[in-house]
């Protein structure tokens, strides 16, 4: 693996506990509840991300994510944190972590989170009666309290917070009333993503948004926020970096699941039914760290190869070319797929990049520009 993959985070998948019922949870509901990683296998994990580390002078990052609570497993994450910072310490290098939360937890781990992390990312889709439609709790109640107190209590700490917004059908035409929504909470930093697919169809793909209205809907926010000191984002789509898919292997993240795999899907987080395994580029056994080669080969012979679309396009160097609704590994090199909103959102970008922010009062003059 070493001269395929250098990575430079560690993220922990921590089980399966969740309080939520998401109205578009891509999730495997057989999941492991618990991890079945021993202390001396993970530090074996974590030194193999700090000499890489040390070699690209960065700090060691661990992240805490995936199809769970990660702030549930919180005895684990003291324990995992620990770990962590005695493998940094052993290499002289700073210690950078984050984890994501659905911030339904009690005030007490949330206060906890705020002191012993450096970022969190909080899944928030908005005011009150969209965040609860689309995330309630499993016995049918809202969750935005929850997280409008988690919020509150993060942004009271010296810890940086985003908030994950996910765009359904339903509400892409008001993301700019979503921002003004989370400019009143103080909020200063929102991810927002369209819903996609699940491989396994868990939910209705009407839920996902056309993309060409989703893209509008995001640019007018977006200039919105930045002249309202707000950071609007959307991830598939960065000109100021050179980056493809969400891959963690592309990302130089190596994430280790609950059962002891490594994967490089994000939507893959066990391997406990065997599925998938085209995804997992090794296993830990008996505290041992064994690798799988020939996928990571596999892997970037096909990423390689790219979508005949994405050949001449203008932004296929800073574009995530829809993943993870179209990946690689699983269709065809000839695939045609709807990437409009890639296109329109990368040519503002780009644009801005050599003229500067196009103003508010502007954004809709040039968006009709586009499309005719």
């Amino acid at each position: 693996m070493k001269d395929l993959f250098q990575p430079l985070c560690l993220t922990a998948y921590l089980g399966g506990k969740c309080p939520l019922n998401c109205l578009y949870c891509y999730s495997d509901k057989n999941r492991p509840i618990d991890n079945t990683i021993s202390n001396e296998a993970l530090k074996k994990v974590l030194y193999i991300v700090a000499k890489n580390c040390l070699a690209n002078k960065v700090p060691l990052a661990i992240v805490f994510h995936g199809v769970n609570e990660p702030l549930l497993y919180q005895k684990k994450i003291v324990n995992i944190l620990k770990i962590a910072q005695e493998v940094a310490n052993d290499c002289n290098l700073k210690l950078f972590r984050a984890c994501t939360t659905c911030g339904v937890v009690s005030n007490h781990i949330i206060e906890w989170a705020k002191n012993n992390f450096d970022h969190i990312t909080l899944s928030w889709d908005g005011p009150d009666f969209v965040h609860n439609r689309n995330r309630p709790l499993k016995n049918g109640k809202g969750s935005s309290s929850a997280v409008r107190k988690a919020a509150e209590i993060i942004l009271q700490s010296k810890c940086a917070l985003t908030v994950r917004s996910t765009v359904t059908i339903e509400t892409s035409e008001h993301i700019l009333n979503t921002v003004f929504f989370f400019k009143q909470q103080g909020i200063e930093r929102v991810v927002f993503n369209p819903v996609y697919p699940n491989r396994n169809n868990s939910f209705i793909e009407k839920l996902v948004p056309p993309p060409k209205l989703f893209a509008f809907s995001f640019l007018k926010a977006r200039a919105w926020g930045i002249a309202n000191d707000m950071e609007i984002i959307f991830p598939g789509v960065r000109p100021r970096e050179t980056h493809d898919r969400y891959c963690s292997i592309l990302q130089k993240n190596l994430a280790i699941t609950s059962d002891g795999y490594f994967s490089f899907c994000f939507l893959v987080t066990h391997f406990i039914d065997c599925q998938d395994m085209q995804f997992q580029i090794g296993h830990i056994e008996n505290d041992q760290i064994f690798y799988k080669n020939e996928n990571l080969k596999r892997f970037f012979k096909i990423i390689k190869r790219g979508f005949k679309q994405c050949e001449k396009c203008f932004n296929k160097n800073h574009c995530a070319k829809c993943c993870p609704t179209i990946c690689p590994m699983l269709h065809s090199y000839s695939k045609s797929f709807d990437c409009s909103a890639e296109k329109i959102i990368g040519n503002v970008l780009l644009f801005e990049q050599e003229n500067g922010p196009i103003p508010f009062e502007e954004i809709d003059c040039y968006l009709n520009k586009i499309i005719s």
